[in-house]
């Protein structure tokens, strides 16, 4: 339902991620790393979605952001074959990665953020569909 409340997801989701500074001079390797984890892991049983992602104020600092349907798949996934390509990456970074672990109990979309920005947020968002165009933020 889009801008609402994703039916969907009516039970837990386990996200989890990590981000990394890495040496410019391994950055393509790292972004070829994670590309190669992208597909293989969509596949996998209780996978909801992967994705990778570049600071856009520091072309050095990679993420990868994971979701799944319980932490029992994602136990699953963390214990394969591709742990050894995390902890690779991991490895070759300049700081100590960032490592998190979510659970989700509810997700909400555009209409609870209109809701928390005032109705004329919505009123504006609703024009932008209309016209187009996007809204000035």
């Amino acid at each position: 339902m889009p801008g609402g409340t994703d039916p969907a997801l009516h039970h837990r989701v386990i996200t989890w991620g990590v981000r990394v500074r890495i040496p410019p001079a391994k950055r393509d390797e790292v972004r070829s790393i994670f590309r190669g984890l992208l597909e293989p892991t969509r596949v996998r049983g209780g996978c909801l979605s992967c994705r990778v992602y570049q600071d856009v104020e520091d072309s050095n600092v990679l993420v990868l952001m994971q979701e799944w349907a319980s932490s029992d798949d994602l136990q699953r996934y963390l214990r394969s074959e591709d742990r050894r390509a995390l902890i690779g990456v991991m490895e070759l970074a300049t700081e100590p990665p960032d490592v998190w672990l979510d659970t989700i109990e509810s997700r909400e979309g555009l209409d609870r953020l209109a809701k928390l920005m005032g109705s004329d947020a919505r009123r504006a968002s609703d024009e932008s569909l209309d016209t187009g165009h996007t809204l000035g933020v």
